[in-house]
């Protein structure tokens, strides 16, 4: 089992009584985003995580700082931040995950979501 194994079971483990992690849908620099299920809405949403060895050396500032951008914004293109905190020492954003695709692009639309808070957090 690898360290990225061991702390995905770790936040697995202290999200359960909330979230449901299902499948890793991205990796970045940063972070690593999953495809999970809201136990509260029964609903698929994405669960962004500051990676463990980021969290360590930079606190999570920056992390954190992408969380208050994305929460302030309001267009329907963007965005909505339905929780966010800290869990298994990894900080964490949940958002809506849909599966349609718009126009043009190859990827589902949750993923779409995703990459696009990246850059506007950049």
């Amino acid at each position: 089992m690898t360290s990225s194994d061991d702390s995905k079971d770790a936040l697995a483990a202290a999200l359960a009584d909330r979230y449901a992690l299902l499948d890793e849908i991205g990796r970045g620099g940063m972070a690593t985003v999953y495809l999970a299920r809201d136990l509260r809405h029964d609903s698929q949403v994405a669960i962004k995580v500051l990676r463990p060895d980021l969290a360590l050396s930079l606190g999570g500032s920056r992390f954190s700082r992408e969380v208050r951008i994305t929460a302030s914004l309001q267009h329907p293109n963007t965005l909505t931040v339905l929780d966010s905190g800290e869990a298994a020492g990894q900080p964490y954003f949940v958002m809506p995950f849909g599966m349609y695709t718009p126009s043009g692009a190859t990827k589902p639309h949750g993923w779409y979501q995703v990459t696009l808070t990246e850059s506007v957090a950049e």
